[in-house]
This record gives structure tokens, C-alpha cells and sequence, in this order.
């Protein structure tokens, strides 16, 4: 951000080293709200990485930009570490979170409380594959 400024506007990502995650390219299209709807700007940068915490952790070095879920970067943001940018035009898209767990007559009450807290937490149960729940 000292090098390019801090981007006003999607287009303004064009001049900074955005790092991505390297087993989906179309992790490199990031959404942005706009009066016409939904766009979409093609990043580039020169780091890729496995893993969300690897480039968490290049963000925190200064490497490059970064677009992670607020369950990755929630802390660095709020402890100060992090600066969130293009917030007024950011478009937040819903990610699939799944409780996988064996299938058997009873489910312990153990794995019911967490499906619970996963469900008031993040979102809302789906169709339940169990007939009995």
C-alpha cells in the first residue's frame, strides 16, 4: 500500500501484487459490488500459495494483497495488523461448510452440540440426510 497507494476502486488492484491461492485460478477473479451488479476483476501478483494461512501470513509481511474469509484474517484486522480495503464495494460470497461425521443409528450428542454451534454460528442447517433428524 506505501508503494501503489491504497486502492480506491477494483480497477486500482491492477498495480498491486495480489497473492492468490495456486490450486484455483478462478481464486484470482475477485467479485465487487457495483451499480450494474456483480464484477469481477482478473488479479495478478507475483506469489502464490498453497494455503490461506501461508498467504496470511505473506500479507502480514507486507508481500501483497489479499482476499481471504473474515474467519482467516478476523483477527489481524481487529489487533490492527491488517488494513481492510474496498470495503464499500466488497462482495462477500457464501462458502459451503460441511460436518462430516460417521453415519450410524444415533449421533452422540457431542457431534449434535457442534453441528448446533456451526449452524448458529454460520448459517443455517440444511436438509438433513437422516430421515430421523
Amino acid at each position: 500500500l506505501r508503494r501503489h497507494g491504497t486502492p480506491k476502486k477494483p480497477e486500482d488492484l491492477l498495480k498491486h501484487n495480489c497473492m492468490s491461492i495456486s490450486h484455483s485460478p478462478a481464486l484470482r477473479r475477485w467479485p465487487f459490488e457495483t451499480r450494474d451488479g456483480v464484477r469481477h476483476i482478473e488479479v495478478g501478483g507475483n506469489v502464490v500459495a498453497s494455503t490461506a494461512e501461508s498467504l496470511l501470513q505473506l500479507a502480514l509481511l507486507g508481500v501483497g494483497v489479499i482476499r481471504l474469509s473474515d474467519a482467516i484474517v478476523g483477527a489481524a484486522l481487529a489487533e490492527g495488523k491488517l488494513v481492510a480495503v474496498l470495503q464499500d464495494v466488497h462482495h462477500a460470497e457464501p462458502l459451503p461448510l460441511h460436518a462430516v461425521y460417521p453415519h450410524g443409528r444415533h449421533r452422540s450428542p457431542r457431534v449434535s452440540a457442534m453441528i448446533d454451534f456451526l449452524t448458529e454460528k454460520f448459517g443455517v442447517r440444511p436438509r438433513s440426510r437422516d430421515p430421523k433428524r
